[in-house]
């Protein structure tokens, strides 16, 4: 199905939308379709209002309108593998399916009684649920559940495709409580397992990576390692001035720029990635901006301001989470500065930098050579910066990167 820009857009900004109401992303959801369906798994990260949830929720009815199963799960508020197994097992869509999955654990694995009962109500007709009391009879169980879930998901005569949003959240949950490492590794190698049958994929996304949290607990990154990863970038210029002027066209008479109040607004932008360029129309058009000094003064006024706690905001905050990392011997050698330090070397230059530069500059520093790999994979990984495989070179991820690096505090 080709992408198709929409002539008239509706102006909306702070939830997911898919649809008439979805600007097309054909870079990512193109590849993202194709290799579901053909059971390769994604993963999805870096910070919030970038548009992973509405790529998702996008990829989500394409794949759904192919006739593929489809479960999708929020897991931001799950607090352990209860929680996210019994939504797995209530998103299950086909009767058919959820019922050769409760045959296999009603026949075919040893479990606790208890256990087996609340997990075939759950799937014949919802009456019960999996709830935090049966987490740590789900924990002890679980090499024998997974593995047979895992088959039943794979016997579909067509692809199964489970989408996991915010998973990352659930397990810096996990990781807080005792034995966390252990649980969360157990959940990793389940998921693992059912990605391992032909017709099982999945795509997993989140405003945190999960390499940062590989790195500070001590998780088995291999587990993870047969993931793709995705990351959504700006829409170049021209895409967003067709997005401008799609909205603009939605605006019903609200607004009517020409050309170079269209290009005034693309020149204000720190960034072009939708839901910002959505953001930012939103306070326009509440603030009828119809000529240049009207959309200077709403810019100045009320959308710098909106996008430094909104969107900048994130950037530190995400960087903060690092300073209390597993295993800092010292202050100067924290995961928290060694990633500052890295973001101070490549945000140094207005131009990509060569690796060979980065790790000069890295280890002259007093880091070790030993640490720049998983630096740079979870700056990546969680969108402050970006590489380069064919140059081999370094850059902060996009502008807005950059305009938060340069309006932090200094001292």
């Amino acid at each position: 199905m080709a992408a198709t820009r929409p002539a008239r857009l509706k102006a909306c900004y702070g939830m997911h939308v898919s649809g008439a109401d979805f600007w097309p992303r054909p870079e990512a959801v193109e590849d993202l379709v194709a290799g579901l369906a053909a059971g390769e798994s994604f993963t999805m990260f870096g910070l919030r209002r970038i548009g992973k949830s509405s790529v998702m929720a996008e990829v989500r009815a394409r794949l759904a309108a192919s006739g593929a199963v489809v479960v999708h799960v929020d897991a931001q508020n799950f607090r352990g593998l209860a929680a996210l197994f019994g939504a797995i097992l209530r998103g299950l869509p086909d009767k058919t399916l959820r019922d050769r999955v409760r045959e296999k654990l009603a026949d075919g694995v040893m479990l606790a009684e208890k256990l087996r009962k609340k997990i075939g109500d759950l799937l014949q007709d919802g009456r019960d649920d999996l709830r935090e009391e049966d987490e740590a009879d789900l924990l002890a169980y679980w090499t024998v559940i997974a593995p047979a879930v895992g088959e039943r998901l794979a016997e579909s005569s067509v692809p199964f495709i489970l989408c996991i949003d915010e998973l990352p959240m659930l397990f810096q949950k996990m990781l807080k409580q005792k034995d966390g490492a252990e649980t969360a590794n157990r959940l990793l190698a389940g998921l693992r397992e059912w990605r391992g049958y032909p017709r099982v994929a999945m795509f997993l996304t989140g405003s945190v990576g999960m390499r940062g949290l590989v790195k500070a607990h001590g998780l088995d990154g291999t587990l993870l390692n047969d993931l793709t990863e995705v990351s959504l970038r700006p829409l170049p210029r021209p895409e967003a001035e067709a997005m401008v002027r799609a909205l603009v066209a939605g605006s019903d008479g609200a607004l009517a720029w020409d050309d170079a109040l269209h290009a005034q607004v693309l020149d204000r932008l720190v960034e072009f990635h939708p839901s910002l360029i959505q953001f930012a129309f939103r306070r326009l058009l509440s603030a009828r901006a119809r000529d240049s000094a009207a959309i200077d003064r709403v810019f100045r006024d009320i959308i710098r301001p909106g996008v430094e706690q909104n969107f900048f905001a994130q950037f530190t905050d995400r960087l903060a989470e690092y300073g209390a990392a597993k295993g800092a011997a010292d202050r100067d050698r924290t995961l928290l500065n060694r990633l500052d330090r890295a973001l101070a070397i490549v945000a140094g230059s207005d131009a990509p930098i060569p690796f060979e530069t980065f790790q000069t500059a890295f280890t002259e520093a007093g880091e070790p050579a030993t640490e720049i790999e998983d630096i740079i994979a979870i700056l990546r990984e969680d969108g402050f910066l970006a590489w380069d495989s064919d140059s081999r070179t370094l850059a902060l991820a996009d502008r807005m990167v950059r305009a938060w690096w340069r309006s932090r505090p200094r001292g």
